[in-house]
């Protein structure tokens, strides 16, 4: 039965005041912490969480975190289901299942241990890996707090600096990997560690998908989403909270949650600009929806990169670290909420450009981020050495897809992007807020597979979505004061990020520096954020990668000047802080608070 087996347990009351282990599955080979430990053979487990079970049958155990999204159908409990599942058909078997999970199963003596995550893995999940030491955690601080040996990966560094993520796997850290999409991990006694790809990401065009069939599919994609996580038996006690923006993606999932009468305690909104608070105040108004909102200015940021340090130890970028701001504030309850996360690459099929050409894919991938790549490429020694890499493995990549361009484009995003960049930083909430993605699903994949890029991409599909099956919700208008009923897809036309900081720095030179000529929203906030400035600051005046020889000083110091004069440079200098404080806190060994202090030191 779930949740009872045989097997020996110990308990350690070893812990550490600074690091935060967030629930989910833990495979080590020796256990700290304050967490009832399994053991089998030389690895101990531990699990913890609302939504982590595990179940013991014919001499393997399954340990399972997060849910299935059938799971209100059926009688036994989702790593029972598991289990039997890949007792039946094999491992394949289990990535083959809509919903959002890691699971990792080990026989009774230890001898062999399978892991994996759903197939876009929506939460987060680290391997360690150093000689014959293998650990598994849902956050790398876990590895600190066992005192693993970590060091820099200085390819991956480069990456960061240069694309504002790391490549495919790869972490900072050398010692480190993310767990990837469509792929399963193998460890046996006395063997390397085996990393096998069990699914292929091919796109399968069909042909006879119009755009009302596609919007009629991303409606039911939505809703399938939206009623798995409701119903589920361990959330459909939950009241519901959700972020909204004055964007499309959010506004989408209001209208699935109010069509399915989901309990909507509240909306939630980090005030950032005000062109995209107005739409939200007139929805919530409209909808009489309580609505909690603070400015991005009246955040408690040293606590919540706090929070962002603890779960993530600086490997997701913290570009979205008040996210971290999505506890309810006005209650110790749990809540369930919803986010946006590959909303656009999936169900929107919006890539930033399809001019991939897979003779030479990293030209569609070098110059497409918010600041200078000449600028970025001066923070690094040795840059052409890793560009060169770089390129290697986006060639790597590529070949792996089947596809038209702006196919092998999405996958890489979700591979690369998806992984390190743009999402899961609220996934990390759980206990606090269970926030899931409706387009992080095997059947969100499988639409964006099949829709036809002509009828269904840039967002046409589910722009059409929303107008003909909520056009209440589509009457309120977004972010340019236009109603989406009345709104029209158009290509987004990207102006060179060099060319940006060049026009920057002239109107800055007219002005004296006296103006701020980079409006455009991520860059401004950055740069007009007290604190983020003092964090900035601080990290550049006293880097650690600076002063190991990682980081070149006049490079960071020029991007630093060109922020302060109104240039494109905030995400650049987000993407630095990362890397600085994973270094510090994962390779130097610094603690929490010793690093926190450092960076908010007046």
């Amino acid at each position: 039965m779930q949740n009872s087996f045989e097997a020996k347990s110990k308990e350690n009351d070893q812990s550490s005041d600074d690091i935060f282990t967030a629930p989910g599955i833990y495979l080590s080979q020796s256990l700290v912490g304050k967490k009832k430990g399994y053991t089998f053979g030389s690895y101990n487990i531990h699990i913890e969480g609302r939504l982590s079970s595990y179940a013991s049958k014919n001499g393997w155990t399954l340990f399972f975190d997060g849910i299935y999204l059938d799971s209100f159908d059926h009688k036994l409990g989702d790593a029972e289901r598991a289990l039997d599942l890949f007792l039946d058909k094999g491992i394949k078997a289990l990535q083959n299942k809509n919903g959002f999970f890691n699971i990792l199963l080990i026989n009774e003596n230890g001898t062999t241990i399978h892991f994996l995550s759903d197939l876009l893995c929506s939460r987060p999940w680290y391997l360690y890996q150093q000689n014959n030491t293998i650990s598994v955690a849902p956050t790398p601080t876990y590895f600190k707090e066992l005192d693993l040996e970590m060091s820099l990966n200085a390819q991956a560094l480069y990456e960061q600096i240069r694309l504002l993520h790391t490549g495919y796997d790869r972490t900072l850290i050398e010692q480190i990997q993310r767990v990837l999409p469509g792929f399963s991990y193998t460890i046996k006694m006395d063997q390397p560690l085996k990393k096998e790809r069990i699914f292929s990401f091919d796109q399968q065009v069909d042909s006879s998908l119009t755009l009302d069939k596609c919007s009629e599919y991303i409606k039911d994609l939505n809703a399938e989403v939206i009623k798995g996580v409701l119903n589920h038996p361990l959330l459909k006690d939950f009241k519901v909270q959700l972020p909204l923006t004055g964007g499309l993606d959010s506004r989408h999932l209001l209208a699935e949650l109010l069509e399915q009468e989901a309990e909507v305690d509240q909306l939630q909104h980090i005030l950032i600009q005000k062109k995209d608070f107005d739409p939200v105040t007139k929805i919530a108004e409209s909808l009489d929806l309580p609505l909690n909102f603070k400015s991005l200015n009246q955040l408690d940021t040293k606590n919540l990169l706090s929070r962002w340090t603890s779960r993530t130890g600086g490997l997701s970028n913290i570009h979205q670290y008040y996210l971290l701001n999505l506890k309810n504030t006005n209650s110790d309850e749990s809540r369930i909420s919803f986010n946006g996360y590959l909303m656009d690459l999936l169900m929107g099929m919006s890539v930033k450009t399809d001019k991939l050409k897979s003779d030479n894919p990293y030209k569609a991938v070098w110059n497409r981020t918010y600041s200078s790549p000449t600028i970025r490429k001066l923070l690094i020694p040795d840059s052409k050495k890793h560009e060169i890499a770089t390129e290697a493995l986006i060639k790597e990549q590529v070949s792996a897809f089947n596809g038209e361009g702006w196919f092998k484009m999405l996958m890489l995003d979700i591979h690369n992007r998806g992984l390190h960049y743009t999402g899961n930083i609220d996934a990390m909430l759980e206990d606090e807020v269970y926030s899931f993605s409706p387009a992080a699903s095997l059947s969100v994949y499988q639409y964006a597979a099949k829709a036809p890029h002509s009828v269904a991409g840039d967002k046409k599909a589910r722009l059409h979505s929303l107008q003909k099956y909520f056009p209440e919700i589509a009457s309120f208008p977004g972010v340019e004061g236009i109603p989406f009923s009345e709104m029209k897809i158009r290509a987004e036309i990207i102006e060179s990020p060099l060319l940006k900081n060049l026009k920057s720095f002239f109107n800055s030179l007219k002005s004296g520096f006296k103006k701020d000529h980079a409006p455009e929203s991520e860059h401004s906030w950055i740069r007009k954020n007290d604190d983020l400035n003092t964090i900035h600051h601080n990290a550049i005046l006293n880097s650690e990668l600076v002063n190991d020889g990682h980081i070149n000083s006049m490079g960071l110091k020029l991007s630093w000047h060109l922020n302060e004069m109104g240039g494109y440079q905030g995400w650049t200098l987000m993407s630095f802080l990362s890397a600085e404080v994973a270094y510090r806190l994962l390779v130097k060994k610094q603690s929490q608070t010793e690093v926190l202090n450092l960076l908010f030191e007046k």
